[in-house]
């Protein structure tokens, strides 16, 4: 029985694709302060290996719960993302195994940390996932102005996220 006298502590779960320490911009700030003095919540944080360095993840993740009150968990990838110079051919296979791949990487988080609610925090990269979570669970998004205008794949991927994130909105 936790202190408060009702039982276990409702469980979290943020998809936040840009985190620490990969990423320390506003939102990041945003999500670190708010799962740092809520302690009334069990918070996991599902980031990516994406653009991080993998020692510098591995220490912060370690050392998240016990400083900060909040787990870390990473999957590969949240963002289709190409090599520079890659054809045709490959970037086709990437995206199929990107698009095959992601929501089950999520859903083992799901399933290990079975949570109470899910936050999006990044729902023009992340959004397309949520169509693909359990109904049952509450969902929340938070959108940025950055991801409104951002372009970093390419143009007909970026009209189906754009469509999944519109779709996300409604459904939270």
């Amino acid at each position: 029985m936790e202190p408060n006298g009702r039982g276990r502590k409702p469980r979290v779960l943020l998809i936040g694709p840009f985190y620490s320490p990969a990423c320390y911009g506003g939102a990041v700030q945003v999500y670190h302060q708010m799962f740092s003095r809520l302690q009334r919540l069990d918070a996991t944080v599902v980031s990516q290996w994406l653009g991080c360095d993998r020692e510098a993840a591995r220490e912060f993740d370690a050392g998240c719960e016990r400083l900060y009150g909040y787990r870390m968990c990473r999957i590969p990838r949240y963002e289709l993302i190409f090599p520079s110079g890659a054809s045709a051919p490959r970037k086709l296979h990437d995206a199929w195994r990107f698009f095959r791949d992601t929501p089950g990487h999520l859903r083992a988080v799901i399933e290990r940390e079975r949570p109470d609610a899910i936050i999006c925090g990044a729902t023009i990269i992340a959004g397309w996932l949520m169509s693909r979570l359990p109904r049952h669970i509450p969902r929340i998004n938070y959108l940025h102005g950055e991801e409104l205008g951002r372009l970093s794949t390419s143009r007909f991927v970026w009209r189906y996220l754009f469509r999944t994130q519109l779709q996300a909105i409604r459904e939270a």
